[in-house]
């Protein structure tokens, strides 16, 4: 029958291994936390490359709108020349056009960059809250781990934890009792003076008693 228990409880015990093992939640959390830090540092690495194409866009833009205004500018120089003049205002339409496509297309990238930048905003939130609601979780798990093994403590021991305690206080006044400073023993020379000295003064006190 003890032998079927024991064999029970290692069964059990070892179920519960596996379950924790299974469901240890800090670390599952922990490796949820480590992976969407890893995905927005790569995120945040792409954003930062999409930011740079629409730097280089306006950049285009601001480029194609200055040529548009130079060519218009060679046109108004070349007007003697009717053909040189046509060709210069077909270079500024060219730009001009240019410039609205790249005009169109930063205005697009900038909304796009703009949800993008949110969603990292969002992204980080979830994490921030994320991290932090972990930690309350653990420390309440720390709490009721510490509690229910006191829990479990005093019951294992129930009534007999007094009767522990005044056991060891006893042992330890015991072992203080024992360090005491040890009592003088009687030093042969000193009696010898001591006795000598009280037979001294019992002699004279036998002197006094004569005299009267």
């Amino acid at each position: 029958m003890h032998a079927l228990k024991r064999w029970s409880i290692g069964i059990f015990s070892k179920v519960d291994e596996v379950v924790a093992k299974v469901e240890n939640h800090e670390a599952l959390v922990t490796a949820a936390i480590r992976d969407l830090k890893s995905e927005l540092v790569e995120a945040k690495v792409q954003m930062n490359r999409v930011k740079k194409d629409g730097e280089r866009m306006a950049q285009e833009k601001e480029a194609a709108l200055q040529n548009a205004s130079l060519w218009k500018q060679r046109a108004a120089q070349t007007l003697n020349d009717d053909e040189k003049a046509l060709r210069c205002l077909r270079r500024s339409k060219k730009e001009q056009q240019s410039y609205q496509t790249l005009a169109a297309r930063c205005d697009s990238h900038q909304q796009v960059e703009a949800r993008l930048w949110a969603s990292i905003e969002e992204l980080e939130k979830k994490l921030d809250a994320l991290k932090e609601k972990r930690n309350v979780l653990k420390t309440r798990q720390t709490s009721a781990d510490a509690l229910k093994l006191a829990g479990s403590g005093a019951r294992d021991f129930g009534d007999d934890v007094e009767e522990i305690l005044a056991r060891w206080e006893s042992k330890i006044e015991s072992s203080e009792f024992s360090y005491e400073l040890p009592i003088d023993v009687d030093d042969p020379l000193a009696s010898e003076f001591t006795t000598r000295e009280e037979d001294d003064e019992l002699r004279r006190e036998l002197a006094a008693l004569r005299s009267e």
